[in-house]
C-alpha cells in the first residue's frame, strides 16, 4: 500500500509509475493512442517538407528572412492545398534554412561540431574515475540528440518550453568543469600534505612521595 508519510511498498519507481498511470487515467489515453492510429506517410507535414525544399532553392543563399516563412511560402503552395496557412514547417531545420539560407546552414554545422567534439572531451576527461556531474553531462547531451531528433519532425525550438530546457541541457553539457575531478584533487591534496605525527602523549605527572620523619622520643626532651 502507498504510503506518503511512513516505508513505501512500492519504491520511488513505482510511486512514480503510479501516479503516472493515475494521471493518465484522469486525463484520457484516447487522444494519445489515436495518433498510433494514422498512417505517418499520410500526414500534411511530408507534403510541407517538399514545399520548404522548393522555397530554400529559389531563396537560396540567402533566405527569405527571418519569420517570414508563413507569408514567404504561400507562393510555392499546390492549388490542391487551397488557402491553408502554414505558420511552421514542422521541421525546425528546413525552416531555419528556408529563412536563414547559408548562414542557418554555417550556424547549423557549427553546432553540431562543437557538440560531437564536445562528447571526445568527456570520453577523455578525468581518466577511469568517473565524477557525479560527468554522468548528469552524459544524460543531458543524450537529452540534447533526442531533442534534435525530434526537431526533424516538429517546430521543436519555436516552443519557448522546449528552447529553455534546451538551453539548460546545453549548459551542463557544455560545461568545462566536467574535467575537474573534484574527488580526485582531494586525494591528491590529502597525499601531497605532509603526514601529521599523532601528538604526543604526555607523561603522567606523579607527586614524589616525602620522606616520612624519623621517630622521635618523647622522654628524650
Amino acid at each position: 500500500m502507498l504510503s506518503l508519510g511512513g516505508d513505501n511498498a512500492f519504491g520511488p519507481v513505482g510511486t512514480v509509475s503510479a501516479i503516472a498511470v493515475a494521471l493518465a487515467v484522469d486525463i484520457g489515453l484516447a487522444p494519445v493512442f489515436d495518433r498510433f492510429t494514422v498512417n505517418p506517410l499520410d500526414d500534411g507535414r511530408w507534403e510541407l517538407f517538399a514545399i520548404a525544399l522548393q522555397g530554400i532553392g529559389n531563396f537560396f543563399p540567402l533566405g527569405s528572412g527571418p519569420g517570414t516563412f508563413s507569408k514567404a511560402v504561400l507562393p510555392f503552395q499546390p492549388v490542391a492545398m487551397g488557402g491553408s496557412f502554414f505558420n511552421h514547417v514542422h521541421n525546425d531545420y528546413l525552416e531555419w534554412l528556408f529563412e536563414g539560407g547559408l548562414l542557418s546552414a554555417a550556424i547549423m554545422l557549427l553546432l553540431a561540431a562543437a557538440y560531437i567534439r564536445q562528447w571526445f572531451v568527456l570520453g577523455r576527461s578525468g581518466g577511469n574515475h568517473w565524477s557525479t556531474f560527468r554522468f548528469i553531462q552524459i544524460g543531458a547531451g543524450i537529452g540534447l540528440f533526442m531533442i534534435a531528433l525530434h526537431g526533424a519532425v516538429d517546430f521543436n525550438w519555436h516552443i519557448p518550453a522546449n528552447a529553455v530546457y534546451t538551453a539548460f541541457l546545453a549548459a551542463l553539457f557544455f560545461h568545462r568543469a566536467a574535467s575537474v575531478d573534484i574527488h580526485k584533487k582531494r586525494v591528491e591534496r590529502k597525499q601531497s600534505s605532509p603526514e601529521q605525527e599523532p601528538p604526543k602523549q604526555e607523561k603522567e605527572l606523579v607527586p614524589e612521595a616525602l620522606p616520612e620523619p624519623e621517630p622521635v622520643n618523647p622522654f628524650l626532651e
